[in-house]
């Protein structure tokens, strides 16, 4: 990943030898193993862990795959609305198989396909200026 793809807020995965590294020496067990970016630059990333920021090398993280049990936790089952000068209609995600990615649709018109989390929440954001609610 690099600095121009993601954006504060964004969820990502910590490498797993690092994540554990950091977890057991300090004595902590997590059950997740995405995290919320707090800080961005051109090298190094600021993760919130635990309420507190850590600093991370930016080839330490990784994007999440999007899955539908991701897409399960999001808002955008309760058929969000999109309407301005260009696009009008309902945001969807709709799984290609013959791809293997979901594409994007707001009404009838597919705008592009997602293969990773951080992707959908900078898109979402993009088209409505809100954070991407995922529970």
């Amino acid at each position: 990943m690099n600095a121009t793809e993601i954006k504060v807020e964004n969820l990502v995965k910590i490498d797993e030898k690092l994540r554990n590294e950091l977890f057991d020496c300090n004595g902590i067990i997590t059950d997740t193993d995405t995290f919320e970016i707090a800080m961005i630059s051109k090298y190094e990333v600021n993760l919130l862990i635990y309420g507190e920021e850590i600093e991370f090398d930016i080839k330490d993280i990784s994007p999440v795959e999007l899955t539908k049990e991701i897409i399960n936790k999001t808002e955008l089952l309760k058929g969000i609305l999109i309407h301005d000068n260009f696009f009008s209609g309902i945001i969807k995600l709709k799984y290609n198989s013959f791809v293997g990615l979901y594409e994007f649709y707001i009404g009838d018109f597919a705008v592009c396909f997602i293969e990773h989390l951080h992707q959908l929440q900078n898109l979402f954001f993009a088209l409505t200026n809100t954070k991407l609610t995922i529970n």
